[in-house]
């Protein structure tokens, strides 16, 4: 079958646990159209940390199409709102983008009332009621999401990646002026000076990820205290679930997370953690010291120190996640448009569907102006979230 041509999907199974599709799901996601966070293993560990504390059910819907075998597959997670079962991605606030697994080949084939088809059987046999599937990327490794081809609206945020060559230097002075890149030389000698070295370094023990972990919360508390903001990483099984996933990247050529920091001297000064596949490497968190060294911007020579790795290493993308900040915009000036589905499945989906796409278009609102972003910021300082 051609890509270009209509695809009628055929044989969509609903599996209510992610152990049921891991076959399935390991076997296609070899070749799939995917982001690092949909991968099998470090879905399954994120649900076994965190979705399962929250009480979500798993749910993977996969098609397939003919004799194409499998052309798209959804991992989903289920909430239950009263009555209403809502799916969406998983992953939580730690999935910075969030797609499907397709074919890459078929996937522009995957319109409307292919779509309709997977739909209708989330509803009749997941029992869900609406999805609401948020931060999509219109566009991953040059090829359109194919869920652009239902409703949808802007997310709220946009994503802030960078394209990479080999040349780091090069790529270094496109990104910041002369003064900018002196003005770095410097904190980093002055790193070097005061505390006798200042070198990246890369996880490669156990002990190491139980080091650089530890530093990471004490360093992110204090910066959340500080910003009188709520720590999501304090949640009960998050940190459980990044010390896992660093461990089990040890050595691994894609690790599930990859984990970094920079060394002053022996102490952290900061540190970085993202997960990689496709040759892109995605930002989840990082951290810095909060003491004396907070005004040599160790955050800053860290991410320097690493694009230039990630350029020697061949890797061709890199992103900081979604959401703005001044640094963001400075090292990934490449904005990657996302958008968000909120679709009813049934008659009692129509409700929430409806809520989440209006306060959603408020917070998308609010980021443009001053007035309602102080709004949300109060919003989210009480913890009050009228969606999921």
């Amino acid at each position: 079958m051609q890509a270009d041509q209509a695809l009628p999907v055929s044989d969509i199974q609903v599996y209510t646990s992610y152990q049921a599709a891991e076959e399935r799901w390991r076997a296609f996601e070899q070749g799939a159209l995917a982001t690092p966070y949909q991968r099998y293993d470090w879905v399954e560990a994120w649900y076994r940390h965190v979705g399962a504390n929250r009480g979500l059910e798993p749910l993977v819907v996969a098609a397939a199409a003919g004799g194409d075998g499998t052309v798209a597959l959804w991992p989903l997670v289920v909430r239950s709102f009263g009555p209403i079962r809502v799916a969406s991605w998983p992953g939580g606030k730690f999935a910075n983008y969030n797609l499907g697994l397709y074919d890459r080949k078929m996937a522009p084939a995957l319109d409307e009332p292919a779509l309709n088809a997977i739909l209708d059987r989330l509803r009749d046999a997941g029992r869900v009621d609406a999805l609401s599937l948020r931060n999509q990327p219109e566009v991953w490794q040059g090829i359109r999401n194919p869920l652009l081809n239902l409703p949808n609206q802007p997310s709220p945020s946009f994503g802030y990646s960078l394209a990479l060559r080999p040349d780091f230097k090069a790529l270094y002075a496109e990104l910041r002026s002369g003064s900018t890149r002196k003005k770095l030389r410097r904190s980093e000698n002055r790193i070097e000076s005061e505390y006798g070295s200042c070198t990246l370094r890369h996880v490669e023990t156990r002990e190491e990820v139980d080091r650089i972990i530890d530093a990471f919360i004490e360093q992110k508390a204090e910066r959340m205290r500080e910003r009188s903001l709520p720590n999501v990483f304090a949640v009960p099984g998050v940190m459980d679930l990044f010390r896992e996933l660093a461990v089990r990247g040890l050595g691994t050529r894609e690790p599930l997370l990859d984990l970094y920091w920079l060394d002053a001297g022996g102490q952290v000064a900061a540190t970085w953690a993202g997960t990689a596949a496709g040759g892109r490497l995605c930002g989840i968190f990082n951290s810095f010291d909060m003491g004396d060294l907070a005004q040599h911007q160790p955050g800053e020579v860290l991410l320097r120190d690493l694009l230039e790795s990630c350029c020697a290493r061949g890797l061709t993308d890199f992103d900081l996640g979604v959401g703005e900040a001044s640094y963001k915009d400075s090292w990934c000036p490449r904005t990657d448009r996302l958008f968000d589905s909120f679709l009813p499945l049934s008659a009692a989906g129509r409700l929430h569907s409806a809520a989440a796409m209006s306060t959603y278009r408020l917070k998308r609102a609010a980021k443009q102006s001053k007035f309602l972003g102080d709004i949300a910021n109060r919003l989210r300082l009480n913890r009050i979230s009228l969606v999921d």
